[in-house]
């Protein structure tokens, strides 16, 4: 069976609030930093589609109103493809 067409829709909150909730329920329980992980594969172009709307909502809507100490870390770790990097095992324990 087809996996469904991923469609992003911002209409129902143009101005992600429901994303920044989320984050300053994060910050006030967690404190700063926060660092968020993205897992999705780079060369899977479903995955591209998520992947790059949570990178924008984190870099461009978020980080872009918060002061500069409790700015969000974004990374985006191919979990599957860093596996398979020669220094893996030594690379984790950094």
């Amino acid at each position: 069976m087809p996996k469904p067409h991923i469609n992003i829709q911002r209409a129902m909150d143009v101005k992600c609030l429901a994303t920044k909730r989320h984050y300053g329920e994060l910050l006030e329980r967690y404190s700063y930093p926060i660092t968020c992980i993205n897992l999705t594969k780079k060369d899977k172009e479903r995955e591209l589609i998520v992947s790059d709307q949570y990178k924008y909502v984190i870099n461009e809507v978020l980080n872009k109103e918060l002061p500069k100490h409790l700015q969000i870390n974004y990374v985006h770790l191919d979990w599957k493809k860093f596996k398979k990097e020669d220094d893996f095992v030594n690379t984790l324990h950094k």
